[in-house]
C-alpha cells in the first residue's frame, strides 16, 4: 500500500510539473505574440508616420527626402513581413476567428512590397525629371513632362486595377472603421476618372507628338448648321507647341482669323468645280465629309 501510494503522489508531482511546463510554455508563446504584435503594430504606426512625410516632402518637391522616407517604409514592411512569416505566426491563418485577417494582412504586404518594388524608383527618378511644378508654367504645359506622365500612370495602371479589385474584396475584422474600402474607393474614382479620358489620349499623343513645334488651328463649331464636321465654326483660336511647350491662345470671329477671298492657286480646279463657289468663306472648308483638304486650306 505504501509503494502504490508513493507510486501515486510521484505521478501526481509529475504531472503537476508536466502542467506547469506546458503553463510556462503557453504563457512564453502568448507573450511572445504579443510582444510580436506590438511591435508589428508599433512598425505600422512608424511607417504611417513616414508615409505622411513622404507626401508632405513630394508636395514640396523635396524628392530626396521622400525617396528616403519611402525607402524606410520599405524596409519597416519587410520587418513586419520576416515576423508574420516566422514559426511563430506560421500557423495562424487556421484561427478561426482572425484567420482570415491574419491571411489578408500578408496580402496587404505583398502588395506594397510588390509595388514598392516595382514603382518606386521609377516614380522618383519622373518626379527628379519632371517636378510637379514643371508640368504647367504660366499658361504653358511641358510637353516631355505630360508625355512621361502618362506613360508611366499608363504602365501602373493595370497593377493598381488588379489591386484595387482584390481589395475591394477582402474583409478585415479589426478595420472598423472601413479604411481599406474607403481608400481603395478613392483610388477607384481616380481610376474611373482615367477610364473617362481615355478615349481622348490618342487624339492628346497625335497632338503633342514628341514635343515638335506645331501649329493648331481650334475651330468651336455648333449645330445651327448641318456640316459634315459638327456645324458652322463660329470662333477659331490656336493650340501651338514651341520650344517643348503648349500654349492655346484666345478664340476669335472665324472673320478675323481666316481668309474670306477666293484665291484660285489654293484650290484646284476640280475642288472648286465640286462646291460650286462655296470655297469663298472659310467657314464652307467644312462643308462635306469628301474634302480631305480643309484642314491644309484653313
Amino acid at each position: 500500500m505504501a509503494k502504490k501510494k508513493k507510486k501515486k503522489k510521484y505521478k501526481v508531482k509529475v504531472g503537476r510539473i508536466i502542467f506547469l511546463l506546458l503553463f510556462i510554455v503557453i504563457i512564453g508563446f502568448v507573450a511572445r505574440i504579443a510582444l510580436d504584435a506590438k511591435g508589428m503594430y508599433d512598425n505600422a504606426k512608424t511607417a504611417k508616420h513616414q508615409l505622411e512625410a513622404m507626401l508632405t516632402d513630394i508636395k514640396a518637391e523635396e524628392y530626396v527626402s521622400a525617396q528616403e522616407k519611402a525607402a524606410e517604409v520599405h524596409d519597416i514592411l519587410k520587418q513586419i513581413r520576416a515576423k508574420v512569416e516566422g514559426p511563430i505566426w506560421e500557423h495562424c491563418d487556421k484561427l478561426p476567428k482572425y484567420g482570415g485577417d491574419y491571411v489578408a494582412g500578408c496580402r496587404l504586404l505583398d502588395i506594397a512590397d510588390e509595388m514598392l518594388d516595382k514603382y518606386m524608383g521609377e516614380g522618383f527618378a519622373l518626379l527628379d525629371k519632371h517636378p510637379l511644378s514643371s508640368i504647367k508654367e504660366d499658361d504653358k504645359f511641358n510637353v516631355k513632362a505630360l508625355l512621361d506622365y502618362l506613360a508611366f500612370a499608363e504602365e501602373a495602371l493595370p497593377d493598381v486595377e488588379a489591386i484595387v479589385a482584390e481589395v475591394s474584396k477582402m474583409e478585415i475584422s479589426f478595420d472598423t472603421n472601413g479604411l481599406l474600402h474607403k481608400y481603395s474607393g478613392k483610388v477607384q474614382e481616380l481610376i474611373d476618372v482615367y477610364h473617362d479620358a481615355e478615349v481622348y489620349i490618342p487624339l492628346l499623343k497625335a497632338i503633342l507628338q514628341n514635343g515638335e513645334n506645331r501649329l493648331y488651328l481650334v475651330v468651336a463649331q455648333n449645330s445651327a448648321e448641318i456640316r459634315a464636321s459638327g456645324g458652322y465654326p463660329g470662333s477659331i483660336g490656336t493650340m501651338r507647341i514651341k520650344d517643348g511647350y503648349l500654349s492655346i491662345g484666345d478664340f476669335n470671329s472665324v472673320w478675323n482669323v481666316l481668309i474670306w477671298d477666293y484665291d484660285p492657286d489654293k484650290y484646284s480646279f476640280q475642288e472648286f468645280y465640286m462646291f460650286y463657289g462655296w470655297l469663298q468663306y472659310p467657314r464652307d472648308a467644312c462643308y462635306d465629309p469628301y474634302y480631305p483638304r480643309a484642314a491644309e486650306i484653313w
